[in-house]
């Protein structure tokens, strides 16, 4: 075991203790962060235990309501009695740094389960190993869940002083009339951008499709934008950009960075996985190549894993383009939820470990601050109806992601199944569920060849990449 003073730290758990009982706002404070089990001192644990079930009674907290419910859980011997809670209820903690010795409580506990996590596993790596991979794969599941602080949420505030802090940016969208500012991180597809307030809120966002529609080269799109930063109207650089973490459990990383070279270049990926360019088409590449090396883009390629791996991979790839880029965290994606492994027991269902895979996705725009798209496959009995636009219903395996999802769009192309059609590149994104806008559809382009999609007025917007200038044009399609 670690040293006593390594840990756990006896005056801060005592300090803590001691301004629960002492003062009756601290114990509101810090309950959503600090669990009974942080404490490493036994009788710290069953007095604060006891705190927070006078507290939950509506009592108010004092020696004798604490000696009372630690009687009547028969812990007040355990602890040294009443002389013992006397000893605490005269001490002179400093209230103003209750939130500061928390946070020291958490640190250490977090330290302890490091080290148990640790202690376990050198043991169980010096015996036969059956799977190195399940091995390997579950000493990082467990890492992670010893060091995640927990979803502590947001801390409560008065409305008005929420109002203080969203006012500011409601008044500056009026300055200026028909013109939208976004309100988020923008995807590139300007029509897309403006139908959901501005952008991408940091949440979760599912994107399905039939195979052939685009899904992959949509998210990546929305990836190379959100990577390459923009320019105000004079060209002076905004931004150098965010940085994105591609994870897919379908495409391995060679194809998804021949892809990247596509969309960026232009050219078609045709030409760059098998053909011999030509002189323009290879200058456009290097190009391309160049611009791209500087982008902080990251790729996962990890078929078959649990779930608990995307958000370690996550937290890996955003620090280490933070460090090598100094880009904060842009977007995630996650190709394909149907191919993430999730929490199942041996009589359970598919669409039961596929609802507990997307809770766990919920929580990752808290955990990173940038918004996730989770992309989807659709069941096939959509392809029965004449009218073959997807709806909610036609998500596969699970009515979770449609409860889950901030957002769920759907990629059509209508030419994929009336080749008369004249426009094979256009493609409608339904907005089939938003919480922050309208749902309905709007239209883009999608230049399969090249493995990205574009703006329909993808032309009136090349002096203008940053959608953050505004655009002077209404809602579409809406």
């Amino acid at each position: 075991m670690p040293e006593p003073n390594q840990s756990f730290d006896r005056d801060a758990e005592n300090a803590v203790i001691a301004a629960c009982l002492l003062s009756p706002e601290s114990l509101p404070v810090i309950r959503d962060s600090l669990k009974p089990s942080n404490f490493f001192d036994v009788n710290c644990r069953l007095i604060y235990e006891a705190a927070c079930s006078v507290d939950d009674s509506g009592s108010k907290i004092d020696a004798i309501t604490v000696a009372c419910a630690m009687r009547a859980a028969n812990t007040l011997d355990s602890v040294g009695g009443p002389p013992a809670l006397r000893q605490l209820f005269s001490a002179s903690p400093d209230l103003t740094h209750i939130s500061d010795h928390c946070a020291i409580v958490v640190s250490k506990a977090r330290q302890r389960a490091i080290y148990d996590v640790c202690r376990k596993h050198l043991a169980l790596s010096s015996g036969e190993i059956q799977s190195i991979d399940l091995y390997c794969e579950q000493v990082e599941a467990d890492i992670l869940a010893a060091t995640d602080p927990g979803d502590t949420g947001d801390a409560p505030q008065m409305l008005c002083e929420i109002i203080s802090d969203v006012l500011p940016g409601i008044t500056a969208r009026q300055d200026s009339e028909h013109v939208v500012e976004p309100t988020g991180t923008a995807t590139g597809v300007y029509e897309l951008d403006i139908n959901i307030g501005g952008g991408l809120d940091n949440m979760i966002y599912y994107v399905g499709a039939r195979p052939g529609m685009g899904k992959t080269a949509f998210a990546g799109s929305t990836m190379l934008s959100i990577a390459r930063g923009g320019v105000d109207q004079f060209g002076t650089p905004l931004n150098n950009g965010k940085a994105g973490v591609f994870v897919s459990f379908e495409m391995d990383k060679a194809q998804l960075c021949l892809r990247f070279i596509s969309a960026e270049s232009g050219v078609p990926f045709a030409a760059i996985k098998g053909e011999r360019m030509t002189a323009e088409q290879w200058s456009l590449v290097l190009a391309a190549i160049d611009r791209l090396s500087n982008m902080p883009i990251s790729i996962c390629y990890m078929p078959g894993a649990h779930m608990t791996r995307i958000k370690s991979a996550m937290r890996r790839e955003f620090r280490r383009l933070k460090h090598r880029f100094g880009a904060d965290p842009g977007l995630g994606v996650v190709d394909y939820i149907g191919l993430v492994r999730g929490e199942r027991s041996k009589n359970d269902t598919r669409e039961n470990e596929i609802a507990s895979i997307s809770r766990f996705l919920m929580k990752l725009p808290k955990d990173f601050e940038c918004p996730i798209i989770c992309l989807a496959q659709l069941n096939r009995d959509l392809e029965r109806r004449p009218d073959k636009r997807p709806q909610l219903a036609d998500l596969r395996e699970s009515g979770a992601l449609e409860q889950d999802g901030y957002g769920v769009w759907f990629l059509y192309r209508d030419w994929y199944y009336n080749p008369e059609t004249s426009d094979e590149n256009d493609v409608e994104i339904i907005i089939a569920k938003s919480r922050n806008s309208k749902t309905g559809t709007v239209h883009a382009r999608f230049e399969g060849d090249k493995m990205r999609f574009v703006s329909v007025n993808q032309a009136l917007y090349d002096q203008c990449d940053d959608i953050s200038n505004g655009l002077p044009i209404e809602p579409l399609g809406l």
